[in-house]
């Protein structure tokens, strides 16, 4: 289905009142929440998943930029909303680091944010995370903008193609000492200070990107937010993408009960 003019997936039944929208990592395919998106709608949780304006299936928006991810979010749950749904926001990775952008944070009942950290590169202490993203964020971004007119991620490995400003200002937080923090003033909207809420933080163990570090930084620029850290770990490797995937099915039933307010389940 499309809500204005972006595709987005819907699983579901109208029969009931909670959505969940979920913001797909940076270059992550949406598809990889599908099978999620199902368990959660077997619990009574209506599920919206979708590419990010610029990438895959919405991937003719070239030029998109992250202010125009923020708007997208607005729509998709302004349009639940007015269908008289209780909203509910998952921002994986990048999709954490920008909710303090939106407009109305506070439309969201519940937020949880999966994988979400900081990205200043060098502090990465696993190498050869640490190596790629100085690789991405100082010569193939800008490269590939000049060369492609967007960031040809899938020439690399890096996942799907992204929109030239939305993949520009995402490498310069990176450059940059404080990440996000030190752009805000370039912000439309800018809630990340005043933010008074409960997140849920799901973190994963052997994440080399989100790691417990990168994972602090990002809750002192939240600073008045709760943080209710839920530590997922397995004997097979999860990664920064991998929290979707089917064999850790057990583990999303912390999702379904944070936003049905099952706390004892």
């Amino acid at each position: 289905m499309k809500i204005n003019d972006l595709t987005i997936n819907f699983v579901g039944n109208n029969n009931s009142n909670e959505v969940l929208i979920i913001h797909s990592a940076m270059a992550a395919p949406s598809k990889i929440y599908k099978e999620m998106a199902k368990f959660l709608s077997s619990k009574g949780i209506n599920v919206v998943y979708y590419d990010p304006r610029g990438v895959g299936e919405n991937g003719q928006f070239k030029t998109a930029s992250l202010q125009d991810w923020c708007t997208d979010i607005e729509n998709i749950g302004n349009h639940f909303i007015a269908q008289g749904k209780n909203i509910h926001f998952l921002g994986h990775s990048i999709g954490g680091q920008i909710y303090g952008r939106l407009k109305n944070p506070d439309m969201f009942q519940k937020v949880i944010f999966l994988c979400t950290s900081s990205g200043v590169w060098w502090k990465n202490q696993h190498i050869p995370t640490l190596l790629q993203s100085a690789f991405v964020m100082n010569i193939y971004i800008p490269v590939s903008n000049f060369i492609f007119g967007y960031t040809n991620a899938k020439l690399v490995g890096m996942g799907e193609n992204l929109p030239s400003k939305a993949a520009s200002e995402w490498a310069k937080w990176c450059r940059s000492q404080n990440y996000l923090d030190d752009h805000r003033k370039s912000f439309q909207y800018d809630h990340y200070k005043n933010l008074d809420r409960d997140i849920l933080n799901i973190v994963v163990a052997d994440d080399p990107i989100a790691n417990k570090q990168s994972n602090l930084h990002l809750k002192r620029i939240y600073s008045n937010c709760d943080f209710d850290d839920y530590v997922v770990q397995s004997d097979k490797p999860i990664g920064h993408l991998g929290f979707s995937k089917p064999h850790l099915k057990e583990r999303w039933e912390i999702v379904a009960n944070y936003v049905m307010d099952n706390p004892d389940e």
